[in-house]
């Protein structure tokens, strides 16, 4: 269990949107669904 606070979340959020060029979390989930690969943003381990 993580114990981070709502605004944590949200700050955390938002530095993976600006990084990957997405806005919203429906974004970030049909990118993941349809594959999507930002240029500079690896998934890989």
């Amino acid at each position: 269990m993580l114990r981070l606070t709502e605004d944590a979340v949200a700050n955390r959020l938002s530095r993976l949107f600006a990084r990957a060029g997405l806005c919203s979390r429906t974004e970030a989930v049909t990118a993941v669904l349809t594959d999507y690969r930002p240029r500079g943003l690896t998934l890989d381990a």
